[in-house]
């Protein structure tokens, strides 16, 4: 019975050895795969928040602009940041207002227009 709690232990330390390394190594891919995914969620919701000017549609072809961006490698880690701390912040309360769609748009062009050096 020993042996087997042991065996059992060792297993469940090279396992959580395993993962600890596959996400130390793989960090930068995890952190550009999370802000990847919350930038294609947040694009619907934003949209249906537009105000009269501007598209939802628009809104949701800026969101899937400024993702295929990001993918390519456009997109500096410091425009990234920027763009994540404004939807952060519009979206505290859970919903955009058409001000918060507003400087969300402003982002994202500005994402789009300067590429990364």
């Amino acid at each position: 019975m020993k042996k087997v709690l042991l065996i059992v232990l060792i297993v469940l330390v090279a396992i959580i050895a395993a993962v600890i390394i596959f996400v130390a190594v793989n960090k930068d891919k995890l952190v550009e795969l999370g802000t990847l995914k919350a930038i294609e969620a947040l694009g619907p919701v934003v949209a249906q928040s537009a105000p009269e000017g501007i598209e939802a549609d628009s809104v949701v072809v800026a969101f899937q602009n400024a993702v295929a961006a990001i993918r390519a490698g456009e997109v500096d880690s410091e425009k990234k940041k920027d763009l994540l701390l404004t939807l952060q912040s519009c979206m505290a309360d859970e919903k955009a207002d058409s001000a918060d769609v507003v400087l969300i748009m402003q982002k994202l062009k500005a994402l789009q227009a300067a590429p990364a050096e």
